[in-house]
């Protein structure tokens, strides 16, 4: 078909359905490619993919159902307090969450505030993230009571949906820590592998940056990085700083600085290690085992 530059065009797709098709959501991509007219003088050469969601009246039901894999409050970058959920849909259609965190207290009296869980979409057999609309001052140290209620759809365009509701007692007490593993590559700089630890009560974003010094304080190299997966209570969370400058022998520290929030002290950790050497920090060859023996 030709376009007219300015004018659409309609086109119509026809999808052949086997009779023995299940019941639930599929999902379609529509191709649309340019062709290169004999003799032209313009090179046009592009794609457009058009995702086209739809359900198949089949065999069986059709479920809307999700499983909350992760949820709970987290502390944002600028002190205040979000709510993050994680959900699973386990049903056979596609899957619009929609839902809302209600504060019902805190310590002994009752408050009132929601926050709003964004309608999100999530194929079937896959998870998605949810970040609540907005944010809530809690003060550190405060204990809190919330009720979420999360929908595999939207309960004002759906009827019988059946909900998630979990109940969120928690306390506004971030603690990290980190620690490293540095190994040398043959012909190139270090690769530092940081764990960062949630030892705390709130779900953490932190901001971490990396620093690079000889033995005697004189800065090497500097990195940062932006880990935007949740580490929640009781979890671990793994980081890769790569790109750091070829290093000769010698005595070196890094120095790990994780910011967790405005007005909260960075979590400053140190870890020394050799490059060469015979000492108990030698940073051992990526891709080998440090602890094995020659023999092994």
């Amino acid at each position: 078909m030709d376009l007219v530059p300015g004018v659409p065009a309609a086109v119509t797709v026809s999808l052949h359905i086997p009779d023995d098709a299940p019941t639930g959501g599929a999902y379609a991509q529509l191709s649309i490619r340019s062709v290169q007219e004999e003799g032209a003088n313009l090179s046009l050469d592009a794609e457009l993919l058009v995702g086209i969601l739809f359900e198949v009246d089949g065999d069986g039901d059709l479920r809307r159902e999700i499983d909350l894999t992760e949820i709970g409050p987290v502390l944002e970058m600028d002190g205040r307090v979000s709510v993050r959920a994680s959900v699973a849909n386990t049903g056979n259609t596609v899957a619009y969450v929609t839902g809302e965190t209600q504060l019902v207290s805190v310590g002994d009296e009752d408050v009132s505030a929601s926050l709003v869980l964004p309608r999100t979409r999530i194929l079937p057999s896959l998870s998605g993230e949810i970040t609540s609309e907005g944010t809530l001052p809690l003060p550190a140290q405060s204990s809190w009571t919330a009720r979420t209620t999360i929908y595999p759809g939207d309960p004002a365009e759906t009827d019988d949906l059946e909900s998630v509701e979990v109940e969120l007692n928690f306390t506004v007490n971030p603690v990290l820590s980190a620690s490293a593993t540095i190994c040398e590559n043959l012909g190139g700089g270090p690769t530092v592998n940081l764990t960062m630890s949630n030892d705390g009560t709130i779900g953490l974003t932190p901001v971490v940056n990396v620093g690079l010094t000889t033995i005697d304080g004189n800065l090497v190299a500097g990195a940062a990085s932006q880990d935007a997966t949740v580490a929640w209570p009781g979890q671990a969370t793994s980081i890769a700083i790569e790109g750091l400058p070829q290093l000769g022998g010698g005595d070196y520290v890094l120095t790990i600085t994780a910011l967790l929030a405005e007005g909260l002290d960075p979590i400053v950790t140190e870890v020394p290690f050799s490059i060469g050497g015979f000492g108990e920090n030698v940073a051992p060859l990526c891709g080998t085992d440090p602890a094995a023996t020659p023999d092994e």
